[in-house]
């Protein structure tokens, strides 16, 4: 094991998971594309023109055309602005065009469906996730430096590879997305604030294999790989490290917490045994992805608010598991932690943990069902939930994709949970 720049030579195992992948995929659906293309960026110029940010519906649905995560073809918004910017929602009949007010002259048709295939297409379009990393580090003037394991596992340092103080961070992308170079700047954000506030923290990005290349639970085989070599090769401390993950990512934040009080019983695919000396400092956990149904109240009540449709969350579970849906045989307590009993929680290796939700996302019924497991396992006063009111599925990144600054509520309430614990 060793820390290195990343090189091409020396790529990592989801660098060529996910170009594999990218390279199945036809001219066709190459060509299929160009609109979500042009949308997106359409979108993207907002910030540079200093309009005003579109309201948190359309930024989701904008993102949702982009995964092939939404609802645009039954309900794209039609929003008409006020004197003050802001804008009334209504589902557009089938026969009128979905006028958008930002950015002006951009007309989306409701029938244009989104056909992007969200395995293949949407790895296309997404750079890997190293590269995503060298292009934020360029811009930051950051020399890139990299854990890379022995089985060519690479996880990336955000900030002062040499602190005391480590946020082990999972990305999200329902497993089967890169993470973007946004995710990059959250975590570049992050360890800014923290150092305005005299910590010096830094962030290991882990890059780990995404579906349907890689098959669970090759993901937690590699979080738990990075922890034991942070730990036991880096030689820092359970109470100086914090584990984040955001939506897939939250889901594997569980699996490894889980597995370290649980340790896994593949065979296929054995899961090294992680052995802490003392608890983690805390764990953060957004939006995290606690259940694979989709059958819960908030799925229909946040329908066409959130950048998640039921559809798509399927196919991401399909791919992870590499099963079908519902997954009967495949589910269990680690990739779907809202199944496991309340004494499952009750010796986690964790001093506290946080965990965030918007009230206008479709997991928000879950993450709740989930959070109050965890309170009765773990310990009421151990677990801090946060109900953000007006946000949606994982917002402390998704202003980012469409070049907003990251400055919601949600993302203040976890900046500042984080400055506490360490």
């Amino acid at each position: 094991m060793a820390d290195s720049q990343p090189k091409r030579q020396q790529q990592s195992t989801s660098y060529r998971s996910q170009k594999a992948t990218a390279e199945s995929i036809s001219p066709f659906e190459k060509l299929d594309i160009i609109p979500t293309v042009f949308i997106v960026g359409s979108f993207s110029l907002l910030p540079v023109l200093q309009r005003p940010p579109p309201p948190v519906s359309l930024r989701c649905g904008l993102v949702a055309l982009f995964t092939g995560g939404g609802q645009i073809a039954a309900w794209f918004p039609t929003a008409i602005a006020d004197h003050d910017g802001h804008a009334d929602f209504h589902k557009a009949d089938d026969s009128e065009a979905a006028e958008v007010c930002f950015p002006p002259n951009l007309t989306v048709i409701p029938d244009s469906k989104p056909k992007l295939d969200i395995l293949g297409s949407g790895n296309y379009l997404s750079p890997p996730t190293d590269d995503s990393y060298l292009a934020v580090c360029k811009k930051h003037g950051y020399t890139p430096n990299s854990v890379i394991l022995e089985d060519g596992t690479r996880a990336n340092w955000i900030g002062d590879s040499k602190a005391e103080k480590v946020i082990l961070n999972l990305h999200g992308g329902g497993y089967v997305f890169s993470a973007p170079p946004e995710m990059f700047e959250t975590m570049f954000q992050v360890t800014s604030f923290l150092s305005s506030r005299g910590k010096n923290v830094s962030c290991l990005f882990l890059s780990y294999d995404l579906a349907p290349g890689a098959h669970y639970p090759r993901q937690l085989q590699q979080a738990a790989m990075l922890l034991n070599h942070v730990i036991n090769t880096l030689h820092i401390l359970p109470q100086n490290i914090i584990l984040t993950g955001d939506s897939a990512g939250g889901n594997l934040a569980i699996s490894l917490l889980s597995h370290i009080s649980h340790p896994h019983p593949s065979r296929s695919l054995p899961i090294p045994k992680v052995d802490l000396p003392a608890p983690l400092r805390g764990a953060v956990l957004i939006s995290p992805w606690a259940s694979f149904s989709v059958s819960e109240d908030s799925f229909s009540r946040n329908e066409y608010k959130d950048c998640i449709a039921g559809d798509a969350a399927k196919k991401w579970s399909n791919a992870f598991l590499n099963s079908t849906w519902p997954h009967a045989e495949t589910s269990d307590y680690y990739n779907e932690a809202i199944t496991a009993p309340q004494e499952w929680w009750n010796d986690l290796k964790v001093d506290r943990v946080l965990i965030t939700a918007g009230d206008e996302e479709v997991l928000v019924d879950s993450i709740e069902s989930f959070a109050g497991r965890l309170r009765k396992g773990f310990g009421e006063e151990k677990v801090d939930l946060e109900v953000v009111e007006g946000e949606t599925h994982d917002q402390f990144n998704l202003d980012l994709q469409i070049g907003y600054k990251n400055d919601s509520k949600g993302a203040n309430i976890i900046m500042e949970w984080l400055a506490a614990r360490f």
